[in-house]
């Protein structure tokens, strides 16, 4: 309940805490940066890239070691063998498929899904081969719109006989939402 409370207090003082120029990354930051970076010590990271479609970053929590993995839902879905609410289970394809069912709802709407896992680990490094076996934790949604100078552009290539073509790495059917819209 104090984690809670932490996390709406943050989520409600988005501008004390912005620090990117990335909306999703700012929005996640104001949401966790304070009551993480206060009780926890970080010690490592590896990155976020567009071929892996994850970042992970490692923390000391009491005497534990605790990566945690954000990410493309799929990818960060696949990556795990459990998942937890009040206890942790083992994520059966069942699961997997029921928790898609939920995503492919919003991404229909067109918000962009971002997946939570972790995992502890007993060492004080980690690398891309850690991310396995990982325990599901959630996803957030966000709406990120178009811009308006982006609209236009389509409207105008099409004007001039040009076909314009979507490239992006977001999640299929947030893509196709945001084409259509």
């Amino acid at each position: 309940l104090d984690t809670f409370k932490k996390y709406v207090f943050l989520s409600t003082n988005y501008d004390k805490y912005k620090t990117s120029n990335n909306p999703t990354e700012n929005a996640l930051i104001s949401f966790t940066k304070e009551y993480i970076n206060n009780n926890y010590q970080k010690l490592k990271e590896i990155s976020f890239s567009s071929d892996r479609k994850i970042m992970s970053n490692l923390y000391k929590m009491s005497n534990d070691n605790y990566m945690f993995v954000k990410g493309g839902i799929d990818v960060v879905l696949n990556k795990c063998d459990f998942f937890e609410t009040i206890s942790k289970q083992v994520l059966s394809e069942l699961k997997k498929q029921e928790i898609m069912n939920l995503v492919n709802n919003y991404a229909d709407k067109g918000r962009r899904v971002i997946g939570f896992a972790y995992k502890k680990i007993n060492k004080d490094n980690i690398t891309i081969n850690d991310e396995i076996g990982l325990t599901f934790i959630g996803f957030v949604t966000i709406i990120d719109p178009p811009r308006e100078e982006t609209i236009n552009a389509v409207k105008n290539c099409y004007n001039a006989g040009i076909k314009p073509v979507m490239l992006t790495g977001e999640y299929k059917n947030t893509a196709v939402a945001i084409a259509k819209e």
